[in-house]
């Protein structure tokens, strides 16, 4: 009998298919998360997907996309390599650079997504001045950790924004020296691999908890971490760029609404220049992403509400940022200790303002003053006698003295008696900075007293004062012979250290020390060249080594050794080593074959 079952009618339309790309449509990692791949470390991972160094991968095949390719030396696909690497990191960051490189890569691989790797979408927020690193930062516990998750290994783009110095996941202040080789990578260069230097190809991947040195302030670092990571979950939401509208209009209303149309109030709040607050609310220059971060953060707005939402009155970050703003609103005397209440200088200025004089002097009760008097001689330092009528709204102090001259004669002398201290204490500063060495220059030492400049040094102590001023003047003799006595122990040093080590070992440029000193400087050079030969002529007969182990144990297994194959099986090594690994196989397959027959 017939099958009369019904069939469900045929789809005869075209599916739809992706368009062809030169490249793989690699996914990016964490679009919309704090740990977005940033665009250097997608290049990296896309040329290792394709099985080419970034090198072949950037010069041969993206230069070839960007849009002004023939006009633009720097990265035109017949220019120097190592001159893309040293200007590699604006590709992360808000530059032209950026733009023309994300529509090369987006050309390529058919995604409309790798502007978000980048801070493009703020472009319009902040300036790229400073605001990414020029050199690598990782995390070495989150290396480890992907690796044995078994995740990919990449690298995220809040580990690029240079005002951010710790990891987001472990709290933890970022690396920017190998290990290995005590070197700082560059953000991209031709030997790039996810997790490994770029300049000894050893993994920068750790376990273990590193301890704080103590150069990162952690309870700052968190709130700086925390503005970041805000951000990065806000860039998809942006799509192309954000206006700049938002933040000139909350800068403005800042002045205008929180500090009363007091530009100082607002210098004093957040600790930036009157000047600079009008350029960025005049559009004159954008903000550094660091100095905005300080203002968000004295403030205590969200720097992602800052410049995308229009903020006022109501508003609860407005309304804390408005009693912020309010503790700074007494203008500062210069000459003030920091001691004296903020309620005498508030006395002074409204005296001065009003102009009270002494026919119209408020009554205060004798009660009152001699609580006054009473609460300053407990205070240290001491306020004088003026400040104390100041604050109770008398404008003489002659009617505190002929009340109670006793208490006034004691709240004179023990200011008397703080100002002798207070010198003998300076004295005695002055003196232990004669014996430093190297010796300080002044200005040094008047930061360390805490005055303004070193007029009172002058003038108290004049011949301590030029004493100290001429010893500052052989400070340069002093390093000179400092510096000679370190690399004349750096040339007997083992192993001998290269002289960028030096140079940062020492605190300065490596070309101010090669004119310094040029024979001592060869002598570095020539001994640490020779010893990364003689390391590297270690490494690769360890290397061919290991390769020769593993196709003998791949042959006695019965399986080929092919180059992929061993090398698959290599882990940790310095080297790529594809030619020394043909040679052992060669080798290896000869001394299988003699033995066969």
């Amino acid at each position: 009998m017939a099958d009369i079952r019904m069939y469900a009618p045929l789809d005869l339309s075209v599916p739809a298919i992706a368009r062809r790309t030169r490249l793989y449509r690699l996914d990016p990692i964490g679009v919309g998360t704090p740990m977005v791949e940033s665009l250097t470390g997608y290049l990296i991972r896309l040329a290792a997907a394709h099985a080419v160094s970034p090198g072949a991968l950037i010069l041969r095949e993206l230069a070839n996309f960007l849009p002004d390719r023939h006009s633009d030396k720097k990265t035109a696909p017949r220019c120097a390599y190592s001159t893309f690497v040293y200007d590699a990191y604006t590709l992360n960051s808000t530059t032209a650079s950026a733009e023309r490189w994300v529509s090369a890569v987006e050309a390529v691989t058919g995604r409309e997504d790798l502007r978000f790797l980048t801070m493009l979408p703020w472009k319009h927020a902040f300036s790229s001045q400073g605001l990414v690193r020029a050199k690598r930062a990782w995390c070495p516990r989150c290396y480890e950790e992907w690796r044995d998750a078994g995740d990919p290994v990449y690298e995220p783009l809040q580990w690029m924004i240079a005002a951010i110095p710790i990891c987001f996941t472990h709290r933890e202040p970022l690396t920017e020296i190998c290990p290995h080789c005590r070197s700082k990578p560059y953000v991209i260069s031709c030997r790039s691999l996810p997790g490994h230097c770029s300049r000894c190809g050893r993994w920068l991947g750790s376990g273990r908890q590193r301890a704080s040195d103590g150069t990162v302030d952690v309870n700052r670092a968190d709130l700086l971490a925390e503005s970041a990571k805000a951000l990065l979950l806000k860039t998809p939401a942006l799509g192309q760029s954000l206006s700049a509208k938002p933040l000139r209009t909350n800068l403005q209303n800042c002045v205008d609404d929180l500090c009363e149309r007091n530009r100082s109030v607002l210098r004093r709040t957040a600790g930036i220049n009157d000047k600079t607050i009008e350029d960025w609310i005049k559009g004159r220059i954008l903000p550094a992403f660091d100095s905005l971060l300080q203002v968000c953060l004295q403030l205590g707005i969200p720097v992602v509400r800052l410049v995308t939402e229009i903020l006022g009155c109501g508003d609860p970050d407005w309304e804390r940022a408005r009693e912020v703003a309010s503790r700074h609103k007494v203008p500062a005397h210069p000459r003030r200790s920091a001691a004296v209440p903020a309620a005498i200088h508030e006395a002074r200025r409204n005296h001065a303002a009003t102009g009270i004089q002494s026919c119209h002097r408020p009554r205060v009760r004798p009660g009152r003053m001699e609580q006054a008097l009473k609460k300053a001689l407990l205070q240290d330092p001491p306020p004088t006698l003026r400040d104390v009528s100041l604050t109770l709204g008398l404008s003489r102090a002659s009617s505190l003295s002929s009340r109670f001259p006793a208490l006034c004669r004691a709240l004179v002398e023990r200011s008397k008696e703080h100002r002798r201290q207070r010198r003998f204490q300076i004295e005695e500063v002055l003196r232990a900075a004669l014996v430093e060495d190297p010796p300080p220059a002044v200005h040094q030492v008047v930061a360390r007293i805490g005055l303004r400049n070193g007029s009172t040094l002058w003038r108290w102590f004049p011949d301590l004062h030029r004493v100290l001023a001429a010893r500052a003047e052989r400070r340069h003799e002093w390093s000179w012979h400092a510096k000679r006595l370190l690399l004349e122990q750096v040339v007997i040093e083992e192993p001998p250290p290269s002289g960028r080590s030096v140079a940062e070992r020492i605190g300065t440029d490596s070309g101010y020390l090669r004119t310094l000193f040029p024979a001592l400087w060869r002598e570095i050079v020539a001994r640490h060249a020779e010893y990364r030969q003689r390391e590297a002529a270690k490494h690769r007969a360890e290397f061919a080594e290991e390769a020769r182990r593993i196709a003998r144990e791949l042959l006695k297994a019965g399986q080929y050794p092919s180059r992929k194959r061993v090398r698959s099986l290599i882990r940790d090594s310095r080297l790529d080593g594809a030619h020394l690994i043909v040679r052992e196989v060669k080798q290896v397959l000869r001394e299988f074959q003699g033995r066969n027959l």
